[in-house]
């Protein structure tokens, strides 16, 4: 039986914590690639750009840099894809509900956007109509934060490569 709970075990809520920083690590580095090519300070960014979603960003970057007539190496259609499925993670993650399984000891996330099938055997349901439990676990968190970890060192090349530009 899942219980709602808000007292994780201090390892998941620090890997939970370290998902959060790596994040508005990748988030802030799009800013600024943003705020470098526009040519306008952290401030004037902040007002001019407001803070749209890591795949607006990019989609913001790309029509910059072809509008500045700049180049880069990232592949930036996966670092957009890769973004996109690393945010619906870290999403589920900051935003959802936790819960707890006393019988077993684990611990989930209820995850109500997308589809799923509960069963095998029915068609697709919406999460928002039959939220889906996954399950928390170190190894899963680190693996989140691996792949966010991955498009941050793709940000920082193209930063540099358009800083260079």
């Amino acid at each position: 039986m899942l219980q709602v709970t808000i007292n994780l075990p201090d390892n998941l809520a620090a890997g939970i914590g370290r998902l959060m920083v790596h994040w508005s690590f990748q988030v802030w580095l799009l800013a600024k690639i943003t705020h470098t090519i526009l040519g306008v300070d952290p401030k004037q960014g902040r007002i001019a750009v407001r803070d749209p979603r890591p795949d607006e960003y990019i989609t913001m970057i790309q029509q910059l840099m072809d509008l500045k007539g700049f180049t880069t190496s990232v592949k930036m259609n996966e670092l957009l894809e890769d973004l996109r499925a690393l945010k619906i993670l870290r999403d589920s993650m900051a935003h959802g509900v936790y819960s707890h399984n006393k019988e077993t000891g684990r611990y989930s996330v209820q995850v109500i956007s997308g589809t799923w099938k509960p069963d095998a055997k029915e068609p697709k349901r919406s999460r928002r109509q039959t939220p889906e439990a996954k399950q928390v676990t170190l190894e899963g968190l680190e693996s989140i934060r691996v792949g966010i970890v991955g498009t941050i060192v793709q940000t920082q090349k193209l930063l540099a490569e358009i800083e260079k530009q």
